[in-house]
């Protein structure tokens, strides 16, 4: 997750550094199609990233409750038993 978000922080300062100097030198180097492929590529690492959270959010979720039903039913036998 941490490499995710690092990823994410480079995407966004060079998104800014391109916006930076593509609105105070029109005439830079950063051409139109070079700045679309760029965004296009952060586009896909965000939704990569919303869907790697997503599931390993339901994931933990069904570990957790798994754990947990395992807990109770042990609590149960424990009763029955005495």
């Amino acid at each position: 997750m941490i490499v995710w978000i690092i990823i994410i922080l480079i995407a966004i300062a060079l998104q800014i550094i391109m916006d930076l100097i593509m609105w105070f030198n029109p005439s830079s180097f950063i051409n139109i199609q070079i700045r679309t492929y760029f965004d296009l590529a952060f586009l896909f690492i965000v939704l990569g990233m919303l869907y790697r959270i997503f599931t390993m959010q339901k994931k933990g979720e069904k570990e957790k409750l798994k754990t947990r039903i395992k807990e109770l039913e042990e609590k149960i036998k424990e009763l029955e038993a005495k």
